[in-house]
């Protein structure tokens, strides 16, 4: 999956430079300016608003009248759900993704501490460098799985599987660590 995915990641590195305003590739001499004006920046930082300024709305459907009352639950369940994993904080930055490469995803899984141990519904944002989808699917429909890989602090890993990580050392993959420090539209001294 990971091999597959080259030929549409290809790019992404390029693109969020461009978003960052890092649209020089560093071979000028150190004396040229690299004057920018991010038109990318702008142009995202106005759509991502526009998208996520509404609440969309989520109706779980009934198929028989006679499920009219467990759909209309439903609908409030996941209404609460949204305001319980802060989806309105969470949405922006998944569109933010989609927007800068073209993909955004969010994981929906159950968390076991949480609730007070009770367990509940989860909803992070995942970064699409850590998703790896079934070579040849042209939808995510159509993929027979979907990969969600990325680098956990070694405490984490022992707190959710506290009997297998005294087994292991562990490892790191350095192509799932994302580094996205580009944090203004400054440009910084020295080269990528």
């Amino acid at each position: 999956a990971a091999e597959y995915r080259r030929a549409f990641d290809k790019d992404w590195a390029k693109y969020y430079l461009l978003y960052a305003g890092r649209h020089w590739d560093g071979r000028q001499p150190e004396w040229m300016a690299t004057p920018v004006v991010n038109m990318v920046w702008s142009v995202i930082q106005t759509i991502v608003p526009i998208l996520t300024d509404n609440r969309p709305q989520i109706m779980v459907v009934p198929r028989k009248d006679e499920d009219e009352e467990t759909a209309n639950v439903l609908t409030n369940i996941v209404d609460w759900l949204w305001d319980r994993n802060n989806m309105d904080i969470i949405l922006p930055k998944v569109m933010l993704n989609t927007l800068i490469f073209g993909n955004g995803f969010v994981k929906i899984l159950w968390d076991p501490q949480a609730a007070d141990g009770k367990g509940d519904i989860k909803i992070i944002p995942v970064d699409p460098v850590h998703i790896f989808v079934s070579p040849h699917a042209r939808t995510l429909e159509e993929a027979e799985y979907i990969i969600h890989a990325e680098n956990l602090p070694r405490d984490m890993v022992r707190r959710m599987f506290p009997n297998l990580a005294q087994e292991t050392e562990g490892t790191q993959e350095p192509q799932l660590t994302i580094r996205r420090d580009i944090t203004s539209q400054a440009q910084p001294s020295g080269r990528l």
